[in-house]
Formats: structure tokens, sequence, C-alpha cells
């Protein structure tokens, strides 16, 4: 019975979550004083260029740590 109730708990934290991102989309940081002031997506981001070094350094770097991870616990 607890757990069919934190199931419905996080299930509505989910959904504020949601329709709370969903409120403030594009803005991350409203501004009161004048929305042009406001922090949005698109002045958050970073230059394209930085963003594909990223991810290439993801793609080199995570499977790298995934097969360490695994050789580690294998020989442990």
């Amino acid at each position: 019975m607890l757990l069919e109730l934190d199931v419905v708990l996080l299930s509505r934290l989910r959904f504020a979550l949601a329709i709370g991102f969903h409120y403030i989309f594009p803005r991350l940081v409203p501004s009161i004083t004048d929305p042009a002031f406001s922090l949005t997506i698109y002045n958050a981001a970073s230059i394209p260029r930085t963003q594909t070094v990223i991810i290439i350094i993801l793609l080199t770097g995570v499977p790298v740590v995934i097969g360490y991870t695994a050789y580690v616990y294998r020989v442990i």
C-alpha cells in the first residue's frame, strides 16, 4: 500500500514539474522588471562549436568510463 502511495505522489510531482517547466519555457529565469532581461534558453546556450566539441568528448569519454568500470568490476 505504501509503495502505491509513493508511485502516486511521484507521478503527481512529475506532472507538476512538467506543467511548471512548460509555463516558463523558453524563459529559464524570468525577469520581474522587464521581459527583455529574462534569461532564455537561446541566450544561455553556448556556441555550436562548443556543443560539437562536448558531443565528441562525450561520445569518446563515456564508453571509456563504462568499459573501465566493467573491467574493474570483472577483475575484482
